[in-house]
């Protein structure tokens, strides 16, 4: 009997031995099919990162190449901290590249002005100059101006629409003016003057030119108050115009 329990006893040592083998190559058989995934996934990101893509992806990429090969050193993947530096860099000048190409291609002063602000700060982001991506301070001047003007005269014709609601041709008319000052141009260069949109800005005064009843008739008189009373009579205000 004795000896019966002594048999259990080793085979259940035995078990014992096996189920903690089995768990730890277990164990170990994961560790590995992890390690050669985070392995294969590091190497794809990084090339993803090489093939010079968009700052925005390029910084997507190498994050995760980063995250996947923490546990290994970079020359591992036969790289180096200096690379993956201009993978980033090269990334940041390739949308600085990207933005100002939008730049030229576009005639609204808003969207211009996105844009250029963010070929200055990729730029930045890369640690160069405007210069080295053959961007001069005048050409960046000049794209701003014909921004301006080009929404100048869209904003000129929508206030020539009298189609449109009075209070949409005001805007149009200051929004003439707004421009027109921030390209520091004069109005005639987008066909327009200060006359011409000030009779868009305030129609009423055209309106109110008229003679005067109770007043000898006199050019240039219109009434712009109301009625008020001065010691019992009724006044009218009378402006000169």
């Amino acid at each position: 009997m004795r000896r019966q329990w002594v048999l259990a006893g080793v085979v259940v040592a035995c078990l014992a031995v096996v189920g903690v083998g089995a768990f730890l190559i277990s164990n170990h058989v994961r560790a590995s099919r992890a390690a050669a995934y985070d392995h294969y996934e590091a190497m794809s990101w990084l090339g993803l990162a090489r093939s010079m893509s968009s700052a925005q992806d390029v910084t997507y990429e190498v994050e995760h190449f980063r995250a996947y090969a923490a546990r290994w050193s970079l020359r591992e993947f036969h790289t180096s901290e200096g690379e993956v530096s201009q993978l980033l860099r090269n990334g940041y000048l390739a949308e600085a590249v990207w933005w100002f190409d939008r730049a030229c291609e576009t005639s609204n002063a808003q969207d211009v002005t996105y844009e250029i602000r963010n070929v200055r700060e990729y730029v930045h982001m890369a640690g160069c100059s405007l210069q080295e991506l053959y961007i001069s301070e005048e050409v960046i001047s000049w794209l701003l101006r014909r921004g301006c003007l080009s929404e100048a005269i869209h904003w000129l014709e929508v206030a020539r629409d009298s189609s449109r609601r009075p209070e949409e041709i005001r805007y149009a008319a200051e929004r003439v003016f707004g421009l027109i000052d921030k390209a520091k141009e004069t109005l005639d260069v987008v066909g327009t003057t200060e006359e011409e949109l000030l009779k868009i800005i305030f129609p009423w005064r055209s309106s109110l030119v008229r003679p005067v009843r109770s007043f000898p008739p006199k050019a240039g008189y219109c009434i712009l108050c109301q009625p008020r009373t001065i010691m019992g009579s009724d006044e009218l205000g009378v402006h000169s115009f």
